[in-house]
Order: C-alpha cells, then structure tokens, then sequence
C-alpha cells in the first residue's frame, strides 16, 4: 500500500517513497563523484634503456641499460615519475625526454 502524499514547501505533492528513492539516488551520486575526484598517486619507477653502438664503423645498435657511474655519481637516464593510477606515460614524462631516442620500460 502506497505512503501517503507529502506536501513540499513549493506546493508539490511527492510520495514518500519516491523522495527515499531520491535520496539514495542523491547519496549514490554523491560517493561516485568523490570517488572520481580521489586519485591514487604512484611513483612509477623507470629503467630507461640507451641505444649504444658495439663498433662505430657500423649500423648495428644495441640497447643497453643506462648504469649509475658511482665515482662521478652521475646516472644519465635513471628515472622516477609521479603521477596518478590510470594515466599513460605521456601525461607524466615530458615531451623533452619522451622525444629522446630511449626506450623506457616500466613496473
């Protein structure tokens, strides 16, 4: 059996039950927007890897992983970007260093 009408301040007439499915609508809508708006942030480690060529007098390259030089403490093409969960490298890395003839590869 049907709840009885309520009258609203505007004048309008709303069954009970369709004002409780409003709400719970309006509740759902809710969580799904903060649930879009909180993004999962990550560091995602990289391992670039620089192509090197074995013998100068030819063509043939080789890739080969960038190494850490300790004595000059220098490491050319490590990497660590920050971001969120779900974006591709290209909204991370800059253009500059994706643009760079590099492979990079990630966890």
């Amino acid at each position: 059996m049907p709840r009885l009408t309520e009258e609203t301040d505007a004048g309008e007439a709303i069954d009970a039950d369709e004002e409780e499915e409003v709400a719970h609508m309006a509740a759902r809508s809710s969580l799904s927007q903060q649930q879009q708006q909180q993004k999962t942030s990550a560091i995602v480690p990289e391992i670039v890897w620089e192509r090197q060529r074995l013998d100068y007098s030819s063509d043939v390259g080789v890739w080969v992983p960038a190494e850490f030089d300790l004595v000059n403490r220098i490491a050319a093409y490590t990497s660590c970007n920050c971001g969120d969960i779900g974006q591709n490298i290209a909204d991370v890395v800059p253009a500059r260093l994706l643009n760079k003839p590099h492979l990079w590869m990630s966890d």
